[in-house]
């Protein structure tokens, strides 16, 4: 396992730059031995690579530093060092994060720039994301310069929950609970200003966590809207449920319908996406995925249009308070579906692996 220890700006870059990182493709990982996106191999550690990179640069604090690191040669670096300037929130770096919104040749690059100038927060960069949002041929950016905007022009609570929780990732805390290990007690954010208390429920009801993408996720929001149509169902099973995202809370809200959704690719196929009274559970946010991390769900595991981010995952927690189920994906697809973890719910068996998932093995052992 990869220690970091923050110390230059330029030791960590180093360390970046000599991992061989998965490709990315048109905004996918891709495997290279199946072609397939997503990422089959779980002792692959590019996730890990990529949260401790971005903790010890947050750390660091020089943004002057990571600034300079914006025009290393490895799209990685560039990645790292972007994320961690938007959460150190550095208006210093606010030219170089334009210039690398407009000229960067890859999409995960330039969508972290959008996401990054959205955290900073200056109006400056309001026109810059209007032009990019109009001009930029790749259909996952001109969505981010819009939410980025928005941002901008609506949210102002800046990263200090963020930053706090990169600085206080532990590696060695990274996959340690398992199923029949018991649910730590943690709290957590919701999009709604309250905290979602796992010991709430515990001794009274089970728990299903779903770890899901982002706003821009179609799947996700599938499945937002089979947890409404369902709702009856978990209530007759006495089941609390909540959905996580490894985001700051502006971003988070922006899933669960607090905030305005821009057009996606898709949205001709999905005519409200605000949810409005009809979000019966809450979505709380999993800071820096720093419990994603504790679970084996590696958050930054790999790139979806055009942004890298945690393995999706069902959890169940049982009355008791033990971990009853732990599912990790492979790819955006192969976790059970809202009627698979009903099913399981009501037969009490925990078994389960998605079919894509059994083939996408088979074909490429």
């Amino acid at each position: 396992m990869y220690k970091y220890h923050p110390d230059s700006v330029d030791s960590i870059v180093a360390r970046i730059e000599v991992h061989p990182f998965r490709p990315v493709e048109n905004g996918m990982t891709i495997e290279p031995t199946s072609g397939d996106g997503g990422l089959d191999d779980f002792a692959n550690e590019d996730w890990l690579v990529r949260t401790l990179a971005i903790r010890d640069l947050v750390r660091c604090g020089d943004s002057e530093g990571i600034t300079r690191a914006l025009g290393h040669r490895s799209p990685e670096v560039r990645y790292l060092a972007t994320a961690a300037l938007g959460i150190l929130e550095a208006e210093s770096s606010l030219d170089s994060l334009h210039r690398l919104l407009r000229e960067a040749p890859e999409s995960t690059v330039r969508s972290q720039a959008a996401i990054s100038i959205g955290q900073v927060g200056s109006e400056e960069s309001i026109p810059i994301l209007e032009r990019q949002a109009q001009n930029d041929e790749q259909r996952d950016i001109p969505p981010q310069c819009r939410i980025a905007i928005d941002h901008i022009r609506r949210y102002s609570t800046g990263q200090a929950e963020l930053r706090k929780a990169f600085e206080q990732l532990d590696e060695a805390s990274f996959r340690t609970l398992h199923v029949g290990d018991r649910f730590p007690a943690v709290e957590l954010p919701t999009v709604d200003g309250e905290r979602f208390r796992v010991g709430d429920h515990v001794g009274e009801r089970r728990i299903v966590l779903l770890w899901v993408f982002a706003d821009w996720c179609p799947v996700c929001h599938h499945e937002f809207l089979d947890l409404i149509e369902r709702r009856t169902e978990f209530e007759e099973l006495d089941v609390a449920v909540a959905t996580v995202e490894c985001h700051d809370v502006y971003r988070s809200r922006v899933m669960a319908g607090r905030e305005p959704k821009p057009e996606y690719w898709y949205s001709h196929k999905f005519p409200n996406l605000s949810y409005g009274e009809q979000r019966w559970w809450p979505h709380v946010t999993d800071f820096a995925g720093s419990l994603a991390a504790r679970l084996g769900l590696d958050p930054l595991a790999f790139a979806v249009h055009s942004e890298f981010v945690n393995r999706p995952a069902t959890i169940i927690v049982e009355t008791d308070g033990t971990i009853a189920m732990s599912y990790a994906g492979t790819f955006w697809g192969d976790r059970p579906s809202i009627g698979d973890i009903v099913e399981l719910l009501k037969s009490g068996r925990y078994s389960y692996e998605h079919p894509q998932r059994t083939r996408r093995r088979l074909t490429h052992a």
